[in-house]
């Protein structure tokens, strides 16, 4: 994990005390990469950004380091701890606004002195910022305002983005939208993205690494797929969306996810299970149907193709695609 000069592009460690847990992680990040911390609300994802971007002053152990340069070194709660403003790190909030009494430009190059930057006008326009540059906070929608934020993020090109649920607030498509414009932006600037989020799709949609963390804790990190195939414990499963814990003829354990299921018995690919229909309804764009399993005395979800006739009462033999085995 480390980049080609022989060093991490960011190294940071903590152990900093909430009010519910302590937070005790550590990171490491490679350069010009998505690196999402993925987690349930309340989990300790926010206060690792915040010590990131230098918001936290009453650090009692802590370390950091960006392209070599330590920007935290706290130890006993005495040591290095760099000003926010000096770390070259932007971080964009959940819910961050604008100031009212500035126009959308105004706004976006707040803080910098040009106001004129051809690569800044390009992201404008790419993001549909162009006619509202005269604009007021208040004439703007919710997402035409999440964009203007975005936009002046990055006008000082930062080497470091941290992104705190910044599309939580927004409707399906346009969070859609904001995340292509995200993962342009680290394709174009290089821009290396630290991001929290509880939406799992996000995180696996976007990111080229992450972290599932609970109660301060890493429990798991790696690719996302890898983290999808390869649960290590049930409640890492449990929040990637497993559902259940079952057993196959061999009587070995496995976690059970409803989308990794097949209709038909297909044993080569994995378990066999057989049930009875109880209900179907739209999941999304996926048709789910409710399964009894008499011999599990329990109800779980699965996903069937389009098209796949059953009927409420049918008994019918599905197979559990190559699930994990969680000991």
């Amino acid at each position: 994990m480390s980049c080609g000069g022989g060093f991490t592009l960011i190294e940071f460690r903590c152990k900093l005390p909430r009010r519910a847990f302590t937070l005790d992680i550590a990171l490491q990040v490679n350069p010009a990469s998505v690196y999402s911390i993925f987690g349930p609300s309340a989990a300790g994802k926010s206060s690792v950004l915040s010590v990131i971007a230098g918001f936290e002053n009453r650090l009692h152990t802590a370390y950091l380091s960006v392209n070599g340069r330590v920007l935290i070194d706290v130890k006993s709660g005495h040591g290095l701890n760099v000003s926010a403003w000096r770390r070259g790190v932007v971080l964009m909030e959940q819910g961050a606004t604008l100031f009212p009494h500035l126009s959308v430009r105004d706004n976006i190059y707040f803080g910098v002195r040009t106001k004129r930057d051809p690569w800044i006008e390009a992201w404008i326009e790419r993001v549909g910022l162009g006619p509202y540059l005269d604009a007021k906070p208040s004439q703007l929608s919710g997402g035409l305002t999440q964009r203007a934020v975005i936009v002046r993020s990055i006008v000082g090109r930062p080497e470091i983005l941290l992104l705190d649920e910044p599309f939580s607030a927004l409707d399906w498509s346009l969070r859609r939208i904001l995340q292509d414009a995200v993962m342009d932006l680290q394709n174009d600037l290089g821009t290396t993205i630290i991001m929290v989020t509880h939406d799992l799709a996000e995180a696996q949609r976007m990111a080229d690494e992450m972290a599932i963390l609970n109660h301060g804790q890493i429990l798991q990190y790696g690719a996302p797929e890898h983290l999808m195939m390869h649960p290590k414990s049930w409640e890492v499963a449990k929040l990637l969306g497993y559902t259940h814990l079952l057993t196959d003829g061999n009587g070995q354990t496995f976690a059970f996810h409803p989308s990794r299921v097949v209709p038909e018995a297909q044993p080569d690919l994995g378990p066999v299970l057989q049930g009875t229909v109880k209900e179907q309804f739209l999941h999304e764009a996926d048709r789910r149907v409710a399964v009894y399993l008499s011999s599990f005395n329990c109800e779980l979800e699965i996903a069937v193709p389009t098209g796949y006739t059953l009927h409420i009462g049918q008994t019918f033999a599905f197979t559990v695609v190559n699930p994990p085995y969680v000991y």
